[in-house]
């Protein structure tokens, strides 16, 4: 018997698969923030070559206009704006005169921005472009750190569904989390721009591996007449991330800080995942065993506590299991699938001889 007809046996669907289904959405959800970032924090300003006259406010004569500063230190470019990628090497104060023409000046009296840019930070305060000068003769770098990432995810992909046919999805869902955490917040400290490529290329990766795990254990645990919804809902939160992502981004404008923002949740998602691998009693009984020790060097200054989270809480927990297992209900525990067909069949003639008797005392 294969495990999918197994599954339909045992009921289909139900609490397991509505919390796993659950616990997938808000990876699925953040992962697409990552995919999706550098369209923020490598978004490209407008920008200009730094001149002494217009940026070094000490040598700034006071009878001439901003204007003016820019006309006679930034040639136009193509389109009659500020060139982006050229200064003039002096001050050409010829062009302050309104009869000038083109013809004031050569190429010759310009040069490349050797001493950097002043970018426009209206929209956003700071991005990858402005940290490492990605314009201009540089700025073929800029869709190479994303390609890097694409990369990443295509080689994860690959590596990460070997490792979960030989490891298990659980355990391989778990470090993916942990790897996609620890290389985001990496990244928003990379001190070079080949760092942040080899941090994004490790965050990909990890990405590759979240993905793939929750697919596949959502599918296996999952009956075939439900998967497409399960599926549905698991891309339709992928796609609320990709939305939300603008949101986030304009209100954070700063690369790092959103940076950190989508990278650091993914520590609790590894919590999550770990416990949903391990098993919530045993991470309780871990913590238990953990906080006994403290709790009885606590009752000197705290005399109640010790009576409180031994009694009360042993206490109330035994009675919120009392609702929920189907041993203190009177109800045995399956042991084989014959013991739980034997079940539902019991079950079905008890409720057709209900209806009968229901029916005859009707009639």
């Amino acid at each position: 018997m294969e495990f999918s007809e197994l599954l339909e046996q045992a009921g289909g669907a139900g609490l397991f698969q509505t919390l796993l289904l659950l616990t997938f959405i808000l990876p699925c959800f953040m992962i697409s923030f990552h995919v999706l970032l550098e369209n923020f924090s490598a978004s490209v300003p407008g920008h200009r070559c730094w001149t002494q006259l217009l940026d070094n406010g000490s040598v700034v004569p006071a009878n001439i206009t901003p204007e003016a500063l820019l006309t006679i230190s930034i040639p136009p470019g193509p389109n009659w704006e500020p060139d982006q990628c050229r200064r003039f090497r002096q001050p050409q104060w010829q062009l302050v005169d309104p009869n000038a023409t083109t013809s004031s000046w050569n190429e010759a009296d310009t040069e490349p921005c050797v001493d950097g840019w002043v970018y426009d930070r209206s929209t956003f305060t700071s991005t990858i472009v402005m940290k490492w000068d990605l314009v201009c003769s540089s700025q073929g770098l800029k869709p190479l750190s994303q390609s890097i990432f694409m990369s990443g995810i295509l080689v994860g992909s690959f590596i990460w569904g070997l490792l979960s046919h030989r490891l298990g999805r659980k355990p391989m869902l778990s470090w993916s989390c942990l790897q996609t955490a620890v290389a985001g917040t990496g990244t928003t400290f990379a001190p070079t721009l080949l760092i942040y490529c080899g941090l994004r290329f490790v965050t990909a990766f990890g990405i590759a591996g979240i993905f793939l795990s929750a697919l596949g254990l959502m599918v296996e645990w999952t009956t075939t007449s439900r998967r497409a919804v399960t599926l549905t809902v698991l891309a339709c939160s992928s796609s609320a991330g990709q939305a939300a992502l603008g949101g986030v981004a304009f209100a954070l404008r700063d690369w790092q800080t959103l940076q950190l923002a989508v990278s650091v949740p993914f520590f609790a998602i590894f919590l999550i995942s770990w416990m949903t691998a391990e098993g919530l009693m045993q991470v309780v009984g871990r913590l238990g065993g953990m906080m006994s020790p403290l709790i009885l060097m606590s009752r000197q200054a705290l005399p109640l506590l010790p009576p409180l989270f031994y009694g009360v809480i042993s206490i109330a927990s035994s009675l919120v299991v009392l609702f929920f297992l189907p041993e203190t209900r009177g109800l045995p525990l399956p042991d084989t699938v014959q013991d739980l067909e034997s079940q539902k069949s019991t079950a079905a003639q008890g409720n057709r001889q209900e209806a009968v008797a229901v029916e005859s005392t009707w009639f």
